[in-house]
C-alpha cells in the first residue's frame, strides 16, 4: 500500500490543521529546553515542532522521508532556522552529535517492520552524543486504539480551506499492520481527498528488544505526557533511551 498521505503535497499541507498542537508537542519542547541542543527531529513531518524549538534558540535538524511533508516544512515561516534533511531515518547522515533526538507524532509506528525499526534506532543512536537521549512514543497495543478511529473526526475550521473533516477506514492486516484509508473532505468545495497509510503497534517488550539490538538502553518508560509511569492501561508508551555503555 502506498504511503501517499506523507508523499502528496496537498495531503501533507492539511496535516497541521487536522493535528493541532497538543500535549506531546509541549512535552518534547520541555525536553529540548531541559537537555539543550543540538536537537534532532526524526520524522519531522511538516516541521512545526522543529521550528518551534529552533525559535527558542536551539540548533535543530529535521529529518523527513516524505516528499510532501518536507516540502511543507521547507516552505513554512521560520524554515531558515532549521537544517532540513530529506532522507529515511535508517540512512540519513549528518555531521553532528545530538544532545536530544526525538520522534513524535507516532512516527515510529510508520516503520513497518522490526528490522526497519532496529535500523532506525541504530542510526539515530550513532548520531547521539555519549550522554544524549533519544525519546519517542508508540501507542500501547493493549489499548487497541484503532478500534476507536472509525467515523468522522471533529470539524476543523480553516481560513485557507474553509471547514475540513477527516474520517478513516481501518483494516487489520495479516502481517499485523493496521491499514488506514484517510478521507479528507473540504466541505465548502465539495471535494474529497483520499490518502493511505499503515501503522505498526509493537509491544513494550518488542521495542526493548529492538533498542537492545540497536545499541540503545531504555532508561525510562512513561505512560503519558505528564510523566506518569507506564502501565498496561496507558494509551501511550514513551521510551527514553541513550547509547548503551561502551556502545555509543
Amino acid at each position: 500500500m502506498p504511503e501517499d498521505v506523507y508523499e502528496e503535497l496537498r495531503l501533507a499541507s492539511l496535516y497541521d490543521y487536522l493535528n493541532p498542537w497538543d500535549d506531546q508537542d509541549a512535552f518534547y519542547t520541555a525536553q529540548a529546553e531541559s537537555l539543550g541542543g543540538p536537537v534532532l527531529d526524526v520524522g519531522c513531518g511538516t516541521g512545526r515542532l522543529a521550528v518551534h524549538i529552533a525559535e527558542r534558540g536551539l540548533e535543530v535538524t529535521g529529518v523527513e522521508p516524505g516528499a510532501g511533508m518536507i516540502a511543507v516544512a521547507r516552505s513554512r515561516r521560520g524554515t531558515e532556522l532549521v537544517e532540513w534533511v530529506h532522507a529515511p531515518g535508517q540512512t540519513f547522515e549528518v555531521g553532528t552529535r545530538f544532545a536530544l533526538a526525538y520522534m513524535t507524532g507516532h512516527a515510529f509506528q510508520a516503520v513497518h517492520s522490526s528490522e526497519g525499526a532496529t535500523a532506525l534506532l541504530a542510526n539515530v543512536g550513532r548520531h547521539l552524543a555519549p550522554e544524549g537521549r533519544f525519546i519517542f512514543e508508540t501507542r500501547n497495543p493493549l489499548d487497541r486504539a484503532w478500534l476507536r478511529w472509525t467515523g468522522d473526526r471533529s470539524l476543523v475550521e480553516t481560513e485557507e480551506h474553509g471547514p475540513i473533516q477527516e474520517s478513516y477506514e481501518v483494516a487489520e492486516q495479516s502481517d499485523g499492520l493496521i491499514a488506514l484509508t484517510h478521507h479528507i473532505r473540504l466541505l465548502d468545495r465539495g471535494e474529497e481527498l483520499v490518502g493511505h497509510s499503515q501503522l505498526r503497534f509493537p509491544s513494550r517488550e518488542q521495542v526493548e528488544v529492538e533498542c537492545d539490538a540497536a545499541g540503545l538502553e531504555v532508561l525510562e518508560w512513561y505512560g503519558g505526557w505528564d510523566g506518569r509511569p507506564l502501565t498496561e492501561e496507558c494509551e501511550e508508551m514513551i521510551a527514553v533511551t541513550q547509547p548503551a555503555a561502551g556502545r555509543g
